[in-house]
């Protein structure tokens, strides 16, 4: 599929038509850096991703709820899109940091009443193999899974996919809900008969805990076309469609020149042709996890 056929540009319009309650469950919102200051040096320049700018695009996209994910950017500090939930209302929720320290009690409520729902892992997709790191961070991971577990929220899993084989065993005994971002990050040139796809397609089957994004062709293939992400998408989607999410990764940080929301959204649509499928993954899928 040509990215740019029939489509009007990064602001255009999609050819494809999302049904009403449509989500977006995985987008970013960023600040005024005099408002909402980096606390980790990001990897990249930082983009415009005002909640207005957000909510033009996912208009003219069809959405009308979404899912903020954190940014490295803001480390633990979940500032922006707390305060991009409680402005937008009920049609948002939001992955934050993951807290340096306590939170009161009375703080997580409110951050519940806000949107939030859980808190994000990231260790950059881009970091090469290190020998041992996976059980260095695994503290950290555990101390996050106590935290979403006892409030009823979940992790979501952003890593290299070497490192996201390696803690996929461990997250099946943490006994929490997750969500794991960009595929997995699996080559999409591996193709589905690779042992990788079907080590992590027997992990998202056998696990109910186990939630699989599908956002960010781009993240996972090497191709203009994207052609090579289908066959990975669909085999996830055969392994436990009750459980495969998708989103636009808008501002699509560091491939802002691949990243043509209405294009990203119609390539979804030629994976998935039949209504129930996309009815599926765009509102019965994200309603159940996010609770809207």
């Amino acid at each position: 599929m040509d990215m740019n056929e029939d489509v009007s540009g990064p602001s255009g319009r999609p050819n494809i038509v999302v049904p009403d309650g449509a989500c977006d469950c995985h987008c970013h919102i960023f600040g005024p850096a005099d408002r909402y200051p980096p606390v980790v040096t990001p990897g990249y320049s930082l983009p415009v991703g005002a909640p207005e700018d957000y909510l033009a695009m996912a208009g003219r996209l069809g959405f009308s709820r979404r899912v903020f994910i954190q940014p490295v950017t803001y480390g633990a500090d979940s500032s922006c899109i707390l305060d991009a939930m409680r402005t937008i209302g009920p049609s948002a929720r939001g992955i934050g940091g993951i807290p340096a320290g306590k939170v009161a009690d009375a703080v997580l409520a409110e951050w519940h009443r806000a949107g939030l729902r859980g808190v994000r892992v990231n260790y950059t997709p881009y970091k090469p193999f290190e020998a041992g790191f996976a059980e260095a961070v695994l503290p950290d991971i555990e101390r996050a899974a106590g935290l979403v577990r006892e409030l009823g929220w979940m992790l979501d899993i952003m890593t290299p996919h070497w490192l996201t084989r390696e803690l996929l065993p461990h997250l099946a005994r943490m006994n929490v809900t997750f969500t794991l971002g960009h595929f997995g990050k699996l080559p999409a040139a591996l193709g589905t008969d690779h042992p990788h796809f079907r080590e992590l397609a027997a992990h998202f089957r056998d696990n109910e805990n186990f939630w699989i994004k599908i956002a960010a062709a781009y993240q996972i293939s090497d191709r203009a076309d994207f052609a090579d992400v289908a066959p990975i998408a669909r085999g996830l989607y055969e392994t436990a469609p009750q459980r495969v999410l998708w989103g636009t990764d808008w501002p699509h940080i560091r491939h802002e020149e691949e990243g043509d929301a209405a294009a990203l959204l119609d390539l979804f649509g030629s994976w998935f042709p039949e209504e129930a499928d996309r009815w599926r993954i765009l509102i019965d899928n994200p309603a159940r996890l996010f609770g809207f």
